[in-house]
């Protein structure tokens, strides 16, 4: 039975990458209430309708992206199903509006919390969302390999993991 084998992006690289995007999309408001309001207003930024914005790029862009938004292109890790191929609509509808912002709201956070440990401690680093979306994170110059057997897996990697 043929088997895939992924290297994983690390943890503070996922870490790293959701708080760029969240800083790019914060910029993105300033700049728009700026635009349209003539000055800064933190209650545009504070607003329900920001956030669910904010969560339609997180799930859009990697559909029509291949996998990346614009910190995970900058920092070569991109988004994959299970079996390695480009995520769909549902796969990211599944991972960020459900995974991540419903269940996120409902919980008051503590699922985004218990997502930040799971993707630092478990050893396919993925998060509730991802288990949700059925997706996993990897480095974006990486390609799936396939082995039919555990022995000819010799990349030395240590986050290697078989799905």
């Amino acid at each position: 039975m043929e088997r895939i084998l992924f290297n994983l992006a690390s943890a503070p690289r996922r870490i790293i990458a959701f708080l760029v995007d969240s800083l790019l999309f914060l910029l993105l408001a300033i700049i728009i209430s700026f635009i349209v309001k003539g000055d800064f207003d933190r209650s545009f930024i504070d607003s329900k309708y920001w956030d669910a914005i904010f969560a339609l790029y997180l799930t859009i862009l990697p559909v029509v992206w291949s996998g990346y938004t614009a910190s995970k292109k900058m920092l070569n890790i991109k988004i994959v199903r299970l079996d390695g191929e480009l995520v769909t609509f549902q796969n990211m509808l599944l991972r960020e509006l459900v995974g991540r912002y419903l269940l996120g709201v409902v919980s008051f956070g503590i699922t985004t919390v218990v997502s930040f440990f799971m993707i630092i401690f478990r050893k396919d680093k993925r998060g509730i969302h991802d288990l949700i979306g059925g997706t996993i994170v990897v480095p974006s110059n990486k390609k799936k390999m396939h082995y039919s057997s555990e022995e000819e897996l010799l990349t030395g990697e240590r986050e290697t993991i078989r799905l």
